[in-house]
């Protein structure tokens, strides 16, 4: 790789960001084209948790939390874990096993995830509507710690992509209710076309749409939130942050 000019380097660095993400290319770009110029150096504070965070992508308050809570090693073990790339996981619509054969014949190696009762691990993303969809196995154990029942009326309030309100909806059935709620830009529209894929309904309330009242409604129906912004995802397995980010 060392004959790979920089600015090679950095277009197909750039061609890589998610489509969802594609205002941030320039950002990328021009982050890149800088490294390119100056060349990457150590970090020069000499805090110890400053040097962590910058090299570790994780902010200081965090590093600090945890290196109390767990001791340096375990915190450094922890943020690294974070930082890899998790396997790509499906869920299974049907016999999980029969979707395994499936996947496999279209020539992509798959095996059963290791918690997820409908958890497949595969070597690369699969499309099969109606068949399985896309879904990290922690946000199917999250579907399933809510519990959901036949006729329950279901109030997920951090919504998008959309996987666990498919996987809600599918268990309230349809004498149930879920409603999906998420003010991200687009959330709406991914929502949407994740519950078509599952062939699932839901309500999906946009930003700003949805009045005191009916959110009080709501809120008083709802069975149990897991969905939690202070929820972190590390190698698959869900935990619980240990307190709060700070107040400025």
């Amino acid at each position: 790789l060392d004959r790979v000019p920089p600015y090679a380097a950095v277009n197909s660095a750039v061609d890589m960001v998610p489509p969802g993400l594609r205002h941030a290319t320039g950002f990328v770009n021009a982050i890149l084209r800088q490294a390119g110029r100056r060349g990457l150096v150590a970090p020069s504070t000499r805090v110890e948790s400053e040097r962590t965070a910058i090299e570790l992508s994780h902010p200081e308050w965090l590093v600090k939390l945890w290196t109390a809570e767990l001791g340096a090693p375990e915190a450094l073990a922890l943020m690294r874990a974070d930082n890899e790339a998790l396997r790509t996981t499906l869920r299974a619509l049907g016999d999980r096993d029969e979707v395994l054969r499936c996947v496999r014949e279209r020539g992509v190696e798959a095996e059963p995830a290791r918690f997820a009762p409908q958890g497949i691990r595969a070597a690369a993303a699969v499309t099969l509507p109606g068949v399985v969809v896309p879904q990290g196995e922690a946000s199917q154990l999250v579907a399933l710690l809510v519990g959901a029942q036949p006729s329950e009326r279901i109030l997920d309030a951090c919504a998008a992509p959309g996987g666990k309100t498919a996987y809600m909806a599918q268990a309230v059935g349809p004498s149930g209710s879920v409603t999906a709620v998420d003010a991200g830009r687009g959330a709406g529209r991914r929502i949407g076309a994740l519950l078509e894929l599952c062939g699932a309904r839901a309500r999906i309330v946009e930003a700003g749409l949805a009045g005191e009242s009916e959110l009080n409604d709501l809120t008083a129906a709802l069975r149990r939130h897991l969905d939690d912004p202070g929820t972190l995802v590390v190698s698959s397995l869900l935990f619980q942050v240990w307190g709060r980010k700070p107040a400025p």
